[in-house]
This record gives structure tokens, C-alpha cells and sequence, in this order.
């Protein structure tokens, strides 16, 4: 079993098939746009925005394992599309809270709004929380998010190779959870988003602080290397996903 590279860096993970990235972040994330006309119901939606908002159920007529129908029994996902400059990217956030709370705005609707600076279509995901919910609801809440993205990416004008997942906190660990549990879709499902492998692929977006972030990569995974070994035994890396591949000018490599 290969070790892969993986990075964490400060709170907050990006994990994808097609790539691993991390990304130095901190809670002063804003961007200056014009006022949206519209907002998601409930979510608060604020100035920063390409487009308005949107928010759609993961699940029309009710989520699996829901325990009732209250808001906190429907997760959602919110929609920042970025129609300026648009790359054809498209990231799953995650917001933190222990697993207990939603941090939306800063965690969410801040990170929507500097995605969306860069042409990065942002969609903010509300997973159920505990107490009431428990592992794996919010494993296959994100997992289902990510399937939505990609089967819907022709709607909104995403490349299916460009969509991945982060997360701050908790919802890292989210990010970081789907991203090495993934599964090649479920074939025999009636419903086609279930088909829909729930793991993105994202080429690295270039960006200011990008090339400090791939140097800390590579050394943490020297470290990683030196610790564990190339080769380390499954229960050092056990690891339920696909190999990872980095979309390198030579190619790509797996990792």
C-alpha cells in the first residue's frame, strides 16, 4: 500500500482523486462585491457573491437515516456559482463546529465569496450534527454532495475532473474522511446521483501561496516518509480509497 501525500495545514483540508492540495487559511477570508437582490432561505446569504445563492436538499423527499423532519434533519447544500472568470473548478466546503454547530458564515459563506474571486464555484454544505446524528451520516452526507456536484457538473458549466472537497475543523476531517472512503458508485442504486463515484478529481489551482504550500507538502511527506517508511504496513495506513494522483507537468504520478 502506498503512502499517501496528504496535507493538513492549519484547520482546514482539500482532499481529490486526482489530487491532494492543502491550503493555508485564516477566518479574515473577504471579498468586496457587489449586494446580492437574493438569499437562501435561513442561511443569511451576504455581499461577496458572483450569483445568488442557492440551497437544495441532498435528498428530495427526505435524507437516509433522517430522524425526523426539522431543519436539522435535512442537509443542504448552498450554491455559489462563480460567473466571473469562471474556471470550470468546483470545491465542497465543509464549515467546522465540533460536530455540534455550523460555523456558515466564516467557515462558509466567506470561503464561498474568495472561491468565487479566484472563478471557483463554491458549494457549502450543512451536514447533520450530533448529538442527534452520529458516524455515518456525516460521512455519506458529504459523500452524497460530492455526487451531486459531479452529476449535475454539465448544469453548471463544471468540469467533472475539476471538483473537489475541503473543510475546516471538523469538517476537515470530514473532507479528509470522504476523500479516503470512497467508493466507485452504486451501480444497482435506482437512483442515478447514487451512481456517481462520491470522491472529486481537482487540478491544483494556481494561486498566490500555492508554491509554499507544495513545498510544505513535500516536506511533510519526507517526514511522513521517514517515520512510517514507503511502504507502510496497513494498519499504519490503512486506507479505503483509490490511489492518488497528482496532475504534474510530467503527467501526473501516483503518490
Amino acid at each position: 500500500m502506498r503512502l499517501q501525500h496528504t496535507v493538513v495545514a492549519g484547520v482546514m483540508v482539500m482532499m481529490a482523486t486526482g489530487g491532494v492540495a492543502g491550503v493555508t487559511a485564516n477566518r479574515g477570508l473577504e471579498q468586496a462585491a457587489p449586494a446580492q437582490t437574493a438569499a437562501p432561505a435561513g442561511r443569511g446569504a451576504q455581499p461577496g457573491m458572483n450569483m445568488v445563492p442557492q440551497e437544495i436538499p441532498l435528498w428530495e423527499g427526505g435524507a437516509p437515516g433522517a430522524l425526523g423532519s426539522a431543519d436539522a434533519d435535512k442537509p443542504t447544500l448552498t450554491i455559489y456559482r462563480a460567473s466571473r472568470r469562471a474556471s470550470g473548478t468546483a470545491v465542497v466546503v465543509a464549515p467546522g463546529g465540533g460536530y455540534q454547530n455550523l460555523a456558515m458564515d466564516h467557515e462558509g459563506r466567506q470561503v464561498a465569496a474568495f472561491l468565487n474571486s479566484m472563478g471557483v464555484s463554491a458549494f457549502v454544505l450543512k451536514y447533520r450534527l450530533g448529538p442527534r446524528y452520529h458516524h455515518p451520516i456525516e460521512l455519506g452526507d458529504a459523500q452524497r454532495a460530492i455526487r451531486i456536484v459531479r452529476s449535475r457538473a454539465a448544469e453548471w458549466h463544471i468540469a467533472p475532473d475539476r471538483i473537489g472537497i475541503m473543510g475546516f475543523s471538523a469538517g476537515g476531517h470530514l473532507a479528509s474522511s470522504a476523500s479516503t472512503h470512497a467508493d466507485a458508485g452504486k451501480a444497482e442504486s435506482a437512483d442515478p446521483v447514487d451512481r456517481v463515484q462520491p470522491v472529486g478529481a481537482l487540478v491544483p489551482h494556481r494561486v498566490p501561496g500555492a508554491a509554499r504550500v507544495e513545498r510544505a507538502a513535500a516536506a511533510l511527506h519526507q517526514d511522513l516518509v521517514a517515520a512510517f517508511g514507503e511502504e507502510p504496513p496497513a494498519e499504519q495506513a490503512d486506507h479505503a480509497g483509490p490511489p492518488v494522483r497528482r496532475p504534474d507537468q510530467d503527467g501526473g504520478r501516483t503518490w
